[in-house]
């Protein structure tokens, strides 16, 4: 979580515009492309609003990250102290062809994700689902992991008569809020794109962007300026 607030960003990109009176680019519209933007910076850089946490996991091998997650970034190890490993599936497939069906265990050894399912990870052996006490029977642990993952940044709403004392600020570190500007900025100027002057500082606000959180290096970019 930063320090900055919504609406400095929101308020230097406006100034940067030249309408600090939101004339011609109201406060909500530039609070819509401030959400766009968040969640833009965290498509394109997941550790910038990576999440770790203790995860309780359900029975079976099939699990899934928290709601509020984008994707799994890695899981570190066990809650109870145990290693854990990333392995291809292919290889359990081909060594273990009956994994999935072995008895469950509190412990998981080994974990297998997919980049084109980024919720969704299975582990091995088996995971064991908690089971809660329930008057006289015990408690029963389950399997529970230490995972890394990504957030989806939560929508900003500020009305108009909240703005001058709101104080909620960005969702990512501070040192993405230059970037997050420079995502309003392109957002503003594409809007009047009718214009050739206003779509190429859009395009250039939108190569800054990405050459701030690293999407993009400075060869690149000046490679696409070239081809403009």
């Amino acid at each position: 979580m930063g320090t900055v607030k919504v609406t400095e960003v929101v308020g230097q990109a406006a100034y940067m515009l030249t309408d600090e009176g939101n004339v011609r680019w109201t406060k909500q519209k530039l609070l819509t492309w401030f959400n766009e933007a968040q969640r833009a910076l965290v498509s394109r850089r997941p550790d910038t609003l990576a999440v770790n946490e203790s995860f309780k996991c359900a029975a079976g091998v099939k699990q899934q990250i928290p709601d509020i997650g984008v994707q799994l970034i890695d899981i570190e190890r066990n809650t109870n102290g145990k290693n854990i490993t990333q392995v291809e599936k292919r290889l359990l497939d081909n060594h273990v062809p009956d994994w999935a069906a072995e008895d469950q265990s509190v412990t998981a050894q080994h974990f297998m994700f997919d980049p084109r399912y980024p919720k969704i990870f299975y582990l091995y052996p088996p995971a064991k689902e908690e089971i809660e006490a329930a008057g006289e029977t015990p408690a029963v642990p389950g399997t529970e992991l230490e995972i890394v993952y990504t957030k989806c940044p939560d929508t900003v709403a500020i009305t108009d008569e909240q703005w001058n004392a709101d104080n909620t600020t960005i969702e990512v570190d501070d040192v993405w809020a230059n970037a997050l500007q420079e995502y309003i900025l392109h957002r503003a100027w594409a809007k009047d794109s009718e214009s050739a002057g206003n779509q190429a500082r859009s395009n250039g606000h939108f190569q800054t962007f990405r050459m701030m959180i690293g999407d993009i290096t400075e060869a690149d970019a000046a490679i696409t300026a070239d081809e403009k």
